[in-house]
């Protein structure tokens, strides 16, 4: 790590260059070599400690006299797993292998909305005159009946039935 900007006249008497884990907690920190006086560069290698979990984690520095600091912005820092010992270089890729089995279809989908309905048609023509009808029968005399029947104390049902009676 070195510094991007170079800290206030004054304020470097100490750089310490922290990792913070993604919870902020500190997993290990290093006081910076101050390189140049005149100009207040600073520079340092940050060990990390061994068995340190891969993941995301911060890295931050500061200038500071004992009273007066300034902070540099925390840069993002990701440690990976380590590469595999003895790994060669990938192979040629292999002949490609028998298509698998047809998967069960799938299910329908929803209908869509019914559109607007069309325009009436035109009239059809005229069917065939029927067979002239007879006139039609008339009464020769009729008959009624009512019967009415007490449903409460205050309301009455009346049923009639009349009866029509043709001549042959």
């Amino acid at each position: 790590m070195a510094s991007v900007t170079p800290c206030p006249f004054g304020l470097t008497t100490s750089v310490p260059i922290t990792l913070y884990d993604a919870t902020g907690a500190v997993v290990t920190t290093a006081s910076a070599t101050v390189l140049d006086t005149p100009d207040e560069d600073w520079a340092r290698a940050l060990t990390i400690p061994a068995g340190t979990p891969t993941g995301s984690y911060f890295i931050g520095a500061q200038c500071s006299n004992g009273n007066d600091q300034q902070s540099y912005l925390y840069a993002p820092f990701t440690i990976g797993a380590p590469p595999s010992a003895g790994t060669g270089p990938q192979g040629p890729a292999g002949a490609q292998g028998p298509a698998g089995p047809q998967g069960a279809p799938g299910a329908n989908g929803t209908n869509g909305v019914d559109g607007q309905a069309g325009p009436q048609g035109a009239q059809g023509p005229a069917g065939p005159a029927g067979p002239a009808g007879r006139p039609a029968p008339t009464p020769s005399g009729s008959t009624s009946t009512c019967t009415t029947k007490l449903t409460s104390l205050t309301a009455t049902t009346t049923t009639c039935t009349v009866t029509y009676m043709y001549s042959a």
